[in-house]
């Protein structure tokens, strides 16, 4: 009999963050752990990939242009996406106790302040 863990298989990650640098640290850092990862800059086309997609993980920066991690949480908050998926922020934003304390509450994970090495960030979030 062929017992196949779950733990040992490929996890797919979603990285919503407006930085080039970060996105391709990250994709490479996940991939070359043999995770499957998605890499998007956009909040409003990340609603969309999350909308279409499943995601073991996803790692979402607050401070983005125009539609930021917290109007992408607020969309996800109204189609009840929140609890259904693993959103961790991942953010260098100066972020007050009582902010992440929300954030928890509506469903967030955990709060993820930059920069972290990505052998940290996979320990944390589970991979």
């Amino acid at each position: 009999m062929l017992v196949i863990s779950y733990d040992n298989m490929s996890k797919t990650v979603l990285v919503i963050d407006d930085n080039p640098s970060i996105l391709k640290l990250m994709e490479k850092s996940f991939t070359m752990s043999n995770q499957h990862c998605t890499v998007c800059n956009d909040g409003r086309n990340a609603i969309c990939l999350i909308d279409s997609n499943y995601y073991d993980v996803i790692l979402l920066d607050l401070m983005m242009p125009e539609f930021s991690g917290y109007d992408v949480i607020f969309e996800l908050e109204k189609r009840n996406k929140i609890v259904k998926n693993n959103i961790y922020i991942f953010t260098a934003a100066d972020i007050r106790q009582s902010d992440i304390d929300d954030l928890l509450k509506r469903g967030i994970k955990s709060c993820i302040i930059k920069p972290i090495k990505p052998e940290t960030l996979k320990m944390i979030i589970g991979l």
